[in-house]
């Protein structure tokens, strides 16, 4: 494994951990992964967390958007699966990365067919020049299509 991969991989799996432990992103990020309560100010709360995260990913830093790619893969919501597919061809390959490991996570959360509007985007990134990105296109490919 490369050091290029293996940092990747250091790097998302840190942002699984912290997800999968319910913590909050970085004080001030607006991300959160915390699913438990369906209170109307927590709903009202998550939808402003979705729309954050849809804005980080379209125009944050690289750190912010691997960070809102780990939320939006997180968080269960379809309405995420269009932006991230459209991140796919980001230019930094730690964002990619952390796009294609997100729209995973919504693949094992919503199924299959939610999975429709970013299939293309998919076969994209199993063509990416980053070895780790091609594998875990090529994963979830077979993944989608119940291989």
């Amino acid at each position: 494994m490369t050091k290029t991969i293996a940092q990747n991989l250091t790097h998302i799996l840190f942002l699984a951990l912290v997800a999968a432990a319910g913590c909050d992103g970085p004080e001030g990020s607006g991300l959160a992964w915390s699913q438990d309560d369906k209170s109307p100010t927590t709903r009202d709360s998550k939808e402003q967390d979705l729309r954050r995260a849809i804005s980080n990913l379209k125009s944050g830093s690289v750190g912010e958007r691997s960070l809102a790619a780990a939320e939006l893969g997180n968080g269960g919501d379809p309405r995420a699966v269009e932006p991230l597919a459209a991140a796919v061809k980001h230019p930094d390959a730690n964002v990619r990365h952390a796009v294609i490991l997100a729209l995973a996570g919504l693949a094992d959360s919503l199924g299959s067919q939610a999975m429709a509007p970013a299939v293309g985007a998919i076969q994209s990134a199993a063509e990416d020049p980053n070895e780790g990105i091609r594998i875990e296109a090529r994963t979830l490919l077979k993944k989608i299509r119940g291989q």
